[in-house]
């Protein structure tokens, strides 16, 4: 898969944009949790309005991403689609994916917001001890709003709609050329930074060879899937700067790396 030539860029501006959000959100939820601090105080409106904000951040932002990268690699190909149809299908994916991620971490702020909050009540506290543990409790929600899993989702994400522009280009094409065959393959840089538990062991091989799904494999994942169109030019290719031997030229006696 042809990575985003302004991944850097796309990654930092969505983890901004989810940061100031992120601290926006704490400073709110910090005021209905009180002191000390109870979950029944937080309201489901509270809830509702961070989702709804979430999604003014994320869907605009994917749909634009997705069709960034199907146009991107639609410019190497010799055919043309409909491009009514990609931009339905750009709107489609993100109103759907973004509804589904925005579910999944709020369900998931809120359980560890319940641990956090239940940790904060342990018995037989002292009044320094009960401090503490505020402190703690605070310490806790800003890692959970904080800098580091916004970045996280940002990398996962973009990961995420450049691999399902691609693939939707491909299935349009597919679909307008029923001759037209398509064979998605994992493709990774296979060096020391690959994922060795995931990503690693799929390294060059089909869709249906240990996997079927497209990147993200997992959080932070970056792009791992080369799609190729046999209709006669380089359909698509990853870059990556690499550090190693180029060539090895091996006797029965020595090697001779280059």
């Amino acid at each position: 898969m042809p990575d985003n030539p302004l991944r850097d860029e796309l990654e930092r501006k969505l983890g901004r944009e989810l940061g100031k959000l992120n601290q926006a959100q704490l400073t709110r939820l910090l005021e209905h949790l009180g002191d000390p601090p109870r979950m029944e105080n937080v309201p489901a409106e509270f809830w509702q309005q961070a989702g709804a904000d979430f999604l003014a951040v994320v869907t605009p932002f994917l749909e634009k991403l997705y069709l960034d990268q199907a146009a991107e690699f639609l410019g190497s190909q010799a055919i043309g689609v409909d491009w009514a149809l990609v931009n339905q299908a750009a709107s489609d994916w993100a109103s759907r994916y973004s509804f589904d991620l925005v579910s999944g971490i709020t369900a998931n702020t809120q359980a560890a917001l319940q641990t956090a909050v239940s940790n904060f009540y342990q018995a037989g506290q002292t009044v320094g001890e009960l401090q503490q543990s505020i402190a703690t409790l605070r310490d806790s929600l800003g890692n959970l709003y904080g800098p580091v899993r916004a970045e996280s989702i940002a990398v996962t994400e973009v990961t995420r709609a450049t691999s399902a522009g691609e693939q939707g280009i491909v299935d349009q094409l597919l679909r307008d050329n029923p001759s037209l065959q398509a064979v998605a393959i994992w493709q990774t840089s296979n060096d020391e930074i690959v994922c060795k538990l995931i990503c690693k062991p799929r390294n060059g091989k089909k869709r249906g060879d240990g996997w079927t799904e497209n990147p993200p494999a997992h959080p932070r994942c970056l792009p791992g899937d080369t799609l190729v169109l046999p209709i006669g030019r380089i359909a698509a290719g990853s870059e990556r700067w690499y550090e190693g031997n180029v060539i090895i030229i091996e006797t029965f006696e020595n090697q001779l790396a280059i």
